[in-house]
């Protein structure tokens, strides 16, 4: 497969043509800002957003305040309803209000490792809104599990590194 680097303002050129003819968009995934939900380097399938209002747990494309194009989670409405409430799945920090001039898409689908899945199901909406209903504990769960498994990886290769010199 061919790769193509673009810039930040290239990047949001090309998906505002591209969703903006209504077909969809495919790209890599970068940053951890969506763990465990989405990893870097999953690709990601972005549809135009047509009639539909983006739903609750729905992953938008955007571009943000700085200009960077995001693909973060719809956590809710502000007071005002036309600004929806955006974070990432595995942000700490504040959650972004978006208007609607600043959304390109809906992320509909990733693949990893040769493997589509759906993210636009309704299962898929309710486990986001329940992550985030959990936060902030669903972050401190999540990296008290990925500091477990990468001891248990580093145990792993002790153990066989020593049984390959016995």
């Amino acid at each position: 497969m061919r790769t193509i680097t673009l810039s930040r303002d290239e990047l949001h050129d090309l998906a505002a043509d591209v969703l903006g003819q209504g077909a969809f968009l495919v790209f890599a995934a970068r940053g951890g800002s969506m763990l465990p939900f989405i990893r870097e380097g999953d690709l990601l399938t972005v549809a135009p957003l047509g009639h539909s209002p983006l739903r609750l747990g729905e992953i938008a494309l955007y571009r943000c305040h700085g200009g960077a194009l995001l693909a973060h989670r719809v956590i809710g409405r502000a007071h005002d309803p036309e600004l929806l409430l955006i974070r990432g799945d595995a942000s700490w920090g504040e959650v972004e209000q978006v208007r609607p001039e600043q959304l390109l898409g809906r992320v509909v689908a990733l693949e990893r490792l040769g493997r589509t899945r759906r993210l636009d199901t309704l299962w898929r909406r309710r486990a986001a809104r329940l992550w985030h209903g959990l936060w902030p504990w669903s972050l401190r769960g999540y990296a008290l599990a990925a500091r477990l498994k990468r001891r248990l990886a580093r145990k792993r290769r002790a153990v066989g590194s020593r049984a390959d010199e016995a």
